[in-house]
């Protein structure tokens, strides 16, 4: 859910979308029976984990993932954690259920974050590690990882590729349509 409120934000989406709207959203989206809400650090620079936070999900019985970005500057460990409790803190959570090593591209091996994962884990900042934008090469260097629990990594790929497809089945035959007459009528008779 990118649902950021910077100016950058705005431009991409054409407009901040208001709050009560995204509360409209979000109840039909829990109607439908959406269970896997997705969002990232990198959109709108944290904004949007604040406003998901701000909306208020049933923790029971949902996922919440959000992402890390790895960077140049973003290189160990430590900026790992960092970044995560900073996005549970927006969150308004001690744990993440997923959080995902979030780039095509990296600074640094995927062990490294593997093994950052297994201490946040251990410290109780996160349950689940995911992927998004890797490479198969990527993702058999990850799961290859000594620090890797390989039965959890299996569960956890499979029960994310499983939501996601539920999601997006959920998405695009229930909720689209109404997502898309919530923002219809909130911007019909309004200017962007």
């Amino acid at each position: 859910m990118m649902w950021g409120t910077t100016g950058l934000d705005r431009r991409i989406n054409r407009y901040l979308i208001p709050d009560e709207t995204l509360r409209r959203i979000r109840d039909e989206a829990v109607r439908a029976g959406v269970t896997f809400f997705d969002t990232a650090e990198g959109y709108g620079g944290g904004t949007s984990e604040i406003r998901l936070r701000r909306l208020g999900l049933p923790r029971a019985g949902c996922v919440v993932a959000t992402k890390f970005l790895p960077t140049l500057w973003r290189w160990s460990e430590a900026s790992f954690i960092r970044a995560l409790r900073a996005s549970n803190t927006r969150l308004g959570v001690e744990c993440c259920d997923v959080y995902f090593i979030h780039t095509p591209i990296h600074p640094r091996s995927p062990d490294v974050w593997v093994r950052a994962a297994a201490r946040a884990v251990k410290l109780g900042l996160m349950k689940e590690l995911g992927v998004s934008n890797f490479d198969a090469a990527s993702i058999r260097a990850a799961l290859s990882s000594s620090t890797f629990d390989r039965p959890v990594a299996r569960r956890a790929a499979f029960t994310v590729f499983i939501s996601c497809l539920v999601t997006m089945y959920r998405l695009s035959n229930l909720f689209a349509d109404r997502a898309g007459r919530l923002l219809r009528e909130q911007y019909t008779s309004s200017e962007m």
